[in-house]
């Protein structure tokens, strides 16, 4: 019986495309830069034709990149974005109102959805909030958390799920380590007084958004309630801030604590939600693991 030979598609195509998002340029004027025709460009893509030397050199001179380059798909994209980009360097007047939150936590759930869905998707993000990369440059710059918020709405239809948006906060950690929270933090004799100066000093740092306060606590539990900070709600023309995704979010983020002391993270689940019609958000903080591995040091 003959059999089908699996498709495998011309390596090169993923440079040209990531170059195209770049370009500026619509789809007539990037086919006249590359010097093929559509037709052409499906025969590329199809590993039947390959890209010819005069479309190399025409890349290489748009872009300022050398031919090697082009051909090898060694570019740091993320130069290369920041130079190409057209666009304010500010943040749209919408995410500039009633900023109270750092950039820091915007800049890494970017970073977390090319690190989920890859490139295309950070793309696709940046574009559909427009905002530009040029202006998620600066960790300490001032942020509306409508921001954030707008991102989430976006990649629920994108098919992001609970348990991807709670990964997005824990993901902050990866910037957060090295930052002045994360050595603070490190300094902690354990993990329920890393949570005490957390919620207590350490999100003023962050964001003025929401009142925090511990209502609960045993050895290895915390409960933690939060509300929108009425100021901030009354700015920003909403009762309560963020919705369901952020919330998970915050989960994710709040549960990343002790791994700042070496420790496994926290399990954090929500209890109650304003965005679902409960009077305050709670957190439930489950520090077993955490508290557990601490106590195998003293031996």
């Amino acid at each position: 019986m003959m059999q089908t030979a699996a498709f495998i598609e011309n390596p090169i195509t993923e440079t040209l495309e990531r170059l195209r998002a770049n370009s500026n340029l619509n789809s007539t004027d990037w086919f006249d830069l590359v010097g093929i025709s559509f037709s052409d460009y499906i025969d590329l893509k199809l590993n039947s034709k390959s890209l010819p030397e005069k479309s190399v050199e025409s890349l290489s001179k748009y872009f300022s990149l050398q031919p090697e380059q082009i051909i090898t798909g060694q570019i740091n994209f993320k130069d290369l974005t920041l130079k190409m980009e057209h666009g304010s360097k500010e943040l749209p007047e919408i995410y500039g109102k009633a900023a109270f939150g750092r950039q820091r936590t915007s800049i890494t759930s970017l970073d977390f959805v090319e690190h989920f869905g890859g490139w295309r998707l950070r793309h696709d993000s940046i574009k559909k909030l427009g905002v530009t990369e040029n202006s998620m440059l600066n960790p300490f710059a001032p942020i509306s958390m409508k921001f954030i918020t707008d991102l989430c709405s976006y990649l629920s239809l994108r098919q992001l799920q609970k348990k991807d948006f709670y990964e997005m906060g824990a993901f902050s950690f990866v910037s957060n380590r090295s930052s002045v929270l994360g050595k603070i933090l490190a300094e902690m004799p354990d993990s329920n007084s890393a949570y005490d100066l957390f919620f207590a000093e350490c999100m003023k740092l962050l964001q003025r958004n929401y009142l925090y306060s511990i209502t609960k606590r045993s050895k290895d539990h915390l409960t933690v309630e939060y509300v929108t900070d009425s100021e901030v709600g009354a700015e920003s023309g909403v009762r309560h801030l963020g919705s369901q995704h952020v919330c998970q979010i915050q989960a994710g983020f709040i549960s990343t604590i002790p791994m700042y002391l070496g420790l496994p993270a926290a399990d954090v689940t929500k209890s109650s939600c304003v965005h679902c019609g409960d009077a305050v958000c709670t957190l439930q903080i489950d520090l077993t693991e955490a508290n557990a591995a601490q106590a195998t040091r003293s031996f």
